[in-house]
C-alpha cells in the first residue's frame, strides 16, 4: 500500500477493520481454549493417580524401613546381651564397631545397596564375635541362643531388603509419571489462563470498537482540528498544567 493510499483511509474504515481483526480472533480462540481445557481434564486425573501411586508405594517403603530398624535395634540389644559373656575389653570393642555399623546403615538413607552391605557386616561381626568366644570357652546356650537371635533379626533386616527392591522401582517409575503428568497439566492450564485471558481482551476490543463505530469517530478529531486552528493539543495542554503546577509547588516552599 502507497502513502497516498494509506492517506485515503478514512477512520471509520480503519476502526472497522480493527474491529474485523477482534471478531476473528475472538471466533478462532474458544476453539483452541477448548482443546486446552479437554488436555487439563485428561491431565489434572492423570497428575492425581500417579501422585496417589507414588505416595502409596512411599507409605509401604516408609514400613518396610520402620521395621529394618526395629529388627536392628532388637539386634543390637541382642547383640549387646551377648557380648556380657566376653572380656570387657573385646565386649566394648565388639559393641562399638556394631553401633557404627548401625550409624553407617541410618546415614546411607535410601541407598539399599550401600545397607545390604551393612547389614552382612553386622552379621559377620556377630559371627565372628561369637565365634571368638566359643574357641575359647565351653559353649554356653543363653550365649548362643542371643547369637542365633541376633543373626534372626538382621536378617529379618536383610528380608525385608529384598522386597525394598522392587518397590523401589516402582516408586521411581511412578514418581517420573507424576512429574511427566505435572509438566502437562502447568502446560495445558497456563495455555488455558493465557487464551482465557485474550479471549477477554477480543471481546471487550470488540465491545470498545462497536461503540467507538456507533458513536462516530468526529470527536476522535476534535483534538487534530483544534491543532489546526492554531490551539494548543491535548497532551499539550496536560504539560503545561503540569509544568504550571510544579512551579506553584516550588513557590510555596519558598
Amino acid at each position: 500500500m502507497t502513502p497516498d493510499e494509506l492517506l485515503e483511509i478514512t477512520p471509520d474504515l480503519l476502526a472497522r477493520a480493527i474491529l474485523h481483526r477482534r471478531e476473528r480472533l475472538a471466533q478462532a480462540i474458544p476453539e483452541q481454549l477448548d482443546a486446552r481445557q479437554e488436555e487439563l481434564d485428561i491431565a489434572v486425573p492423570l497428575t492425581r493417580t500417579a501422585k496417589e501411586n507414588r505416595d502409596g508405594f512411599d507409605k509401604q517403603i516408609n514400613e518396610i524401613l520402620d521395621n529394618c530398624l526395629q529388627s536392628q535395634n532388637k539386634a543390637s540389644l541382642l547383640f549387646s546381651s551377648m557380648c556380657e559373656f566376653i572380656e570387657d575389653a573385646v565386649a566394648e570393642e565388639s559393641k562399638k564397631e556394631f553401633l557404627s555399623l548401625m550409624q553407617i546403615y541410618k546415614e546411607s538413607n535410601e541407598n539399599n545397596h550401600q545397607q545390604r552391605i551393612v547389614l552382612d557386616q553386622m552379621k559377620d561381626l556377630t559371627t565372628e564375635t561369637f565365634n571368638q568366644f566359643s574357641g575359647k570357652n565351653s559353649s554356653d546356650e543363653q550365649f548362643e541362643s542371643h547369637h542365633n537371635d541376633t543373626l534372626n533379626e538382621i536378617s529379618a533386616s536383610i528380608l525385608s531388603h529384598e522386597e525394598l527392591l522392587p518397590l523401589q522401582d516402582a516408586k521411581e517409575k511412578f514418581s517420573n509419571t507424576y512429574l511427566e503428568n505435572e509438566a502437562m497439566r502447568r502446560r495445558a492450564d497456563s495455555r488455558t489462563a493465557l487464551l482465557s485471558q485474550a479471549l477477554d481482551y477480543s471481546e471487550r476490543g470488540i465491545e470498545h470498537w462497536q461503540q467507538l463505530i456507533d458513536k462516530g469517530l468526529d470527536r476522535l478529531l476534535v483534538n487534530a482540528k483544534r491543532v489546526r486552528e492554531g490551539e494548543y493539543s491535548t497532551p499539550a495542554i496536560s504539560k503545561m498544567n503540569k509544568t504550571k503546577a510544579s512551579q506553584n509547588n516550588k513557590g510555596g516552599e519558598i
